[in-house]
């Protein structure tokens, strides 16, 4: 069954970006092509920054990074080491791997042929020549690279340091270049203030700034080593604190980064060496001496250094003379043969993060800035037109909705107008009815008032009655009165 688009999956925006950002930049560079709006989240300066924060703290995506006898470069996981994969990357000769950072490689073969590379994305960039004089009549130069990033500035630098001796390995002068990714060009600094006591000297970067092993003054004396810092920001020179390693007998020492801390790596005569890792940067007290190797473990240990860690923590990969691999157990204190399938030789080895960064100052970022501009940050211009038609039509049903609003508002008032009417109409049919109710009550008063002054006259009409009644008895009682005188005296006169 074919899969869903992401759109068909119902996922939210900000799971799908988690998903992604916990993959391999190779499988990115894929997921690409899926679609317009992941290609420009990929893309994206604040995803592509997200995704190697994640690589560089999980340590998921590390990579070890050979290179091959006929100029390919390689890469195969740390954790397994199981099979190789070539970067094809078209050098057209071998160039030295002096370090890594954020998933960049730095290449050179010459002070004119510097490339940096991101052996995920398979881009190079080959940098602008440094302009550094040659002065033909001296015998010998002691070189360094060294390469970083500056996180104030947000830049990618290259430290150059050449410096030039005559036949009698005498310090004659000294170059020194800055080159600024972002700028895309390289900056002379003042004289060094230290000589370089090898050919090649070692250069890592670590917390912003490049570390280097130098000597005192300018001759190259067996003693008076100290590891000096260039800071990528300030552009300033500053000594870091050594470990308290043996004094005696030792005759070389080199910088080394495992694990994002400072390595020191120090050389005795009798063919030993300690490696020693600083746990706190710039503390003095938190050196620790990791490793400790002496004949028959190993032959030669002039060019033996510190890789990376196993997946369990146990056991530490180290390049051994640049044509092999070893295992160390840190607990055993025992050493075994790392093997390379599909790679049988190789002349340099170093790690590298899984990462999308590209080189700004190519016009790269720039391009996919303007694209996005063309097509919509999150989608193309018909889906951007599209939800600029629903964000007019959602402001047109607003706008709508603000006069519905308004009207019904204005119902509102008007209808509490109303209420007030109403109610100072039913006030003043109350008050009439109060007013009729007082005048019937008045009304009613009156009759009650004569309906008393009827009863009154009834009482004084029967009192009147009463009183020609009282009279007629009266009148028949005189009456009857006069007839017994008269009834007696006729008795009398018998």
């Amino acid at each position: 069954m074919d899969p869903q688009p992401a759109e068909d999956l119902n996922l939210p925006a900000d799971i799908i970006r988690n998903i992604l950002t916990r993959l391999p930049a190779k499988f990115l560079m894929q997921f690409r092509c899926v679609s317009k709006r992941w290609g420009a989240v990929i893309d994206s300066p604040e995803f592509i920054k997200e995704h190697l924060n994640r690589s560089v703290a999980t340590g998921a995506n590390l990579h070890l990074i050979l290179g091959g006898e006929s100029g390919n470069y390689y890469s195969a996981k740390v954790a397994s080491l199981d099979c190789v994969v070539q970067l094809n990357a078209e050098f057209d000769a071998r160039f030295t791997l002096w370090g890594s950072c954020n998933g960049l490689l730095l290449l050179a073969r010459s002070r004119d042929e510097i490339f940096l590379f991101n052996p995920s994305t398979r881009k190079y960039k080959k940098l602008p020549n440094p302009l550094i004089p040659d002065p033909g009549y001296l015998e010998s130069t002691f070189i360094c690279y060294g390469f970083g990033y500056d996180p104030v500035c947000d830049d990618y630098k290259v430290f150059l340091l050449m410096e030039f001796r005559d036949g009698d390995d005498e310090w004659i002068k000294s170059e020194t270049r800055v080159y600024s990714l972002k700028s895309n060009s390289w900056k002379c600094l003042r004289d060094f203030p230290y000589s370089l006591p090898y050919r090649r000297v070692n250069c890592v970067h670590v917390k912003g700034a490049v570390h280097m092993v130098v000597a005192f003054g300018r001759e190259n004396l067996p003693l008076g080593r100290e590891i000096v810092a260039f800071d990528l920001r300030t552009e300033e020179y500053r000594t870091v604190p050594k470990p308290d390693y043996e004094e005696k007998n030792w005759v070389g020492m080199t910088t080394d980064v495992l694990d994002g801390c400072l390595c020191l790596t120090v050389i005795y005569c009798e063919y030993r060496v300690d490696m020693w890792v600083m746990k706190e940067y710039g503390v003095k007290e938190s050196w620790v001496k990791l490793v400790t190797l002496a004949p028959p473990m190993v032959e030669d240990y002039a060019t033996l250094a510190p890789i990376a860690y196993s997946t369990d923590g146990k056991e530490v990969l180290l390049n051994h003379k640049g044509i092999m691999l070893i295992w160390y157990d840190l607990e055993k204190k025992t050493v075994r043969k790392a093997s390379v399938r599909g790679l049988s030789r190789f002349y340099c080895a170093g790690t590298c993060v899984g990462s999308l960064v590209p080189f700004d100052s190519d016009g790269e970022t720039a391009n996919r800035k303007k694209q996005w501009e063309q097509e919509g940050k999150f989608g193309d211009i018909k889906k951007q037109q599209g939800e600029e038609g629903k964000i007019c039509e959602i402001k047109k049903q607003l706008g709508q909705e603000g006069k519905v609003d308004e009207i019904i508002k204005q119902q509102g008032e008007e209808a509490k107008i109303g209420e007030i009417k109403k109610q100072q109409g039913q006030g003043g049919k109350i008050s009439e009815i109060k007013k009729q109710q007082g005048e019937e009550g008045k009304i009613g008063e009156i009759k009650k008032l004569q309906g008393q002054e009827g009863k009154i006259s009834e009482i004084k009409k029967q009192q009147g009655q009463e009183g020609k009644i009282g009279e007629i008895k009266k009148q028949r009682e005189e009456e009857n009165q006069c007839e017994e005188e008269e009834e007696e005296e006729e008795e009398v006169e018998v």
